[in-house]
């Protein structure tokens, strides 16, 4: 049904808007329901670590001739070269994933509301740097003329893809050992289960 309504359409429809907004909401809804659902850990940080892997792709991939108008105020920017598409996406997943690391070896020793402070606080921090490192980020401004803008069918490839990956990682032993954690993290300590290692 979308690669028809792609070719049917017009390119301007909204419909292409919301689908892809929906798209992209549909898989920060499953990482919450991995962390807040199938976990049971009260996170409040995703907004952090999307807005690290966005702004990392979105700086990697502006093409270089593009850079000064990008970056009219700051001289080009701090960052002068360009990515292929593929090499950047997988950049940015290991930035989010690492500072992801980095945040939860702390973080996650705490339990209930004060992991839910932490978190929002790391994520708020997130925000102000990235907004106050103006040569980097562009400030306030943002970023623009992010070329390779994905098409409808490659979002709903990349959801389904999460999808059956998640489903996966749910039904096997890992998230049998998270479910257990979730239950009863007491009793899953008894049994051998280190918590903290597992949750990060």
């Amino acid at each position: 049904l979308v690669f028809a309504a792609e070719q049917l359409l017009p390119a301007s429809s909204m419909l292409f808007i919301v689908l892809k907004k929906g798209a992209t909401y549909a898989l920060v809804a499953v990482s919450m329901n991995l962390l807040n659902g199938f976990t049971g850990i009260f996170s409040l940080g995703q907004a952090g670590f999307m807005l690290l892997g966005a702004y990392t792709f979105a700086i990697f991939t502006i093409p270089e001739e593009s850079r000064e108008i990008v970056y009219q105020y700051y001289n080009g920017g701090l960052i002068r070269f360009a990515l292929p598409v593929i090499p950047a996406l997988v950049l940015s997943g290991l930035v989010a994933a690492l500072f992801a690391f980095l945040v939860g070896l702390p973080v996650l020793k705490l339990k209930s509301d004060y992991l839910a402070i932490a978190t929002l606080g790391f994520a708020e921090i997130i925000r102000v740097v990235i907004v106050n490192a103006t040569s980097i980020t562009n400030g306030s401004l943002g970023i623009k003329g992010i070329p390779g803008e994905a098409t409808l069918l490659t979002c709903y490839i990349w959801t389904v893809i999460t999808l059956i990956v998640l489903a996966r990682l749910i039904f096997s032993n890992f998230g049998n050992v998270l479910r257990c954690i979730r239950d009863n993290e007491i009793a899953a300590g008894v049994m051998g289960i280190n918590g903290c290692r597992y949750k990060v």
